[in-house]
C-alpha cells in the first residue's frame, strides 16, 4: 500500500506532537521534583540535635532558657535552674533539627503581613539555639500555618516568611512551667505502695489516717474492690476504690509552679504525707500555706530534693479527704 505525502506529513506531525507532550511532562515532573526537594531541604543546614546545648525563648516581655547540663535538661529562670520535662525537650529539638525549607508565602517587610502571619511585636517569639561550638541560630516564630501541623517562621535575618511542616508555633510556649518537670513522683505505681500516712490540720480536715496495702487474699474474703484499707476502720463501709484513688492522686500529683523565692523556715506545717514503698523506700511531703502572690495555695517541701513546689487547694483536696468523703452514702 502506497502512503501519500499528505499521510506521511500527518503521521510525522502526530509523532512530533507526542514527543512534545512527553518532553513537557518530563520537564513538568522534573520541576516538581526539584521543587519538592527544595521544600524538604533542611532549613538550618548542618544543625544536629545532639550538638544543641541550649535554646532561649524570647517574647516582647521576657525570656528564659533551657540548658543541658551533664546530658540532663534544665529550665533556667534568672539564676535558678529547675528540672525540665526531658521528653518534651527532646521532642522539641527533634523538630528543630528536622525543620525543612517549606514554602515561602511572603517575601518582604510589611507591617500588615507581619500582623497577618503573627510576626507583630506582641505575637512573635524568638528562638535562639546554641550548639556545642557556641554557634547560634535564630528562628522567629509566628502563627500556626494555614494547614494542620504547620507553622509560619523566619530563618535568621531573612525577610521571607515560610510555612513549614512543624508544630513549632504551638509547641513554643513562653511559660517556663510548661517546660518543667511537673510530676513530683516518677515511675511509682499504686501497686508499689505499702503504706500512706496522712496527717492534716487543713481547714477542711483535721486528723490523721494510715492507708495500708492489702494482701490479695483480703479482697477475696471481704469482697472489697479496694487494694487498700485503713489501719483504723471507719464506722461505715468505704466508697469503692476510695483509698486507692487517694494513693493514685498522690503519685500523679502535678505542681502548679516551682517556688523559687522564699523558704518554709518559720512557717506552720498544715499537713504531712509519708509513703512507704514495698521495697522499704520512704518519701515525705510537708505542706505549708503559700504566700498571697504565689501561683498556688500550698507549698510542698519534699524530703528527697531541694525544690519547693506550689499546688492549688483543689489538687490537695483530691488527696486529703474527710471521713464523710471516704464513706459510702447511706
Amino acid at each position: 500500500m502506497k502512503i501519500s505525502r499528505k499521510q506521511l506529513i500527518a503521521g510525522l506531525s502526530g509523532l512530533l506532537l507526542i514527543q512534545i507532550v512527553l518532553i513537557a511532562f518530563f520537564y513538568f515532573f522534573s520541576f516538581q521534583n526539584i521543587k519538592l526537594r527544595q521544600i524538604n531541604k533542611q532549613l538550618i543546614s548542618g544543625l544536629k540535635k545532639g550538638s544543641i546545648v541550649s535554646f532561649e525563648i524570647k517574647d516582647y516581655m521576657d525570656s528564659f532558657s533551657l540548658v543541658k547540663k551533664d546530658s540532663v535538661w534544665f529550665v533556667k529562670i534568672g539564676e535558678n535552674f529547675i528540672p525540665a520535662n526531658q521528653t518534651k525537650v527532646n521532642n522539641y529539638i527533634n523538630d528543630i533539627e528536622s525543620l525543612n525549607q517549606g514554602v515561602v508565602v511572603y517575601n518582604g517587610l510589611d507591617q500588615s503581613s507581619d500582623n497577618h502571619f503573627g510576626f507583630d511585636e506582641k505575637n512573635r517569639q524568638e528562638l535562639i539555639v546554641t550548639n556545642n561550638k557556641n554557634k547560634q541560630y535564630l528562628l522567629t516564630i509566628g502563627n500556626s500555618g494555614s494547614k494542620r501541623g504547620t507553622s509560619y517562621i523566619k530563618n535568621g535575618s531573612e525577610k521571607k516568611i515560610r510555612e513549614v511542616k512543624s508544630s513549632l508555633a504551638t509547641e513554643t510556649s513562653n511559660q517556663p512551667i510548661n517546660w518543667a518537670k511537673r510530676n513530683i513522683f516518677v515511675n511509682i505505681l499504686d501497686t508499689d505502695v505499702k503504706t500512706c500516712e496522712i496527717n492534716s490540720t487543713t481547714s477542711w480536715f483535721s486528723g490523721n489516717y494510715n492507708i495500708l496495702a492489702k494482701e490479695k487474699s483480703d479482697n477475696a474474703e471481704t469482697g472489697s474492690k479496694d487494694a487498700f484499707e485503713l489501719e483504723t476502720p471507719l464506722s461505715r463501709i468505704l466508697e469503692d476504690y476510695a483509698l486507692q484513688n487517694i494513693v493514685k492522686n498522690l503519685l500523679n500529683i502535678q505542681i502548679s509552679e516551682y517556688k523559687l523565692n522564699g523558704s518554709v523556715s518559720g512557717r506552720t506545717k498544715v499537713a504531712s504525707i509519708k509513703i512507704t514503698l514495698k521495697n522499704g523506700k520512704t518519701s515525705t511531703l510537708d505542706f505549708y500555706n503559700a504566700d498571697t502572690d504565689d501561683v498556688g495555695n500550698f507549698i510542698i517541701d519534699a524530703d528527697f530534693d531541694d525544690y519547693l513546689y506550689l499546688i492549688h487547694e483543689d489538687d490537695l483536696k483530691k488527696i486529703i479527704k474527710t471521713n464523710e468523703e471516704l464513706m459510702k452514702k447511706e
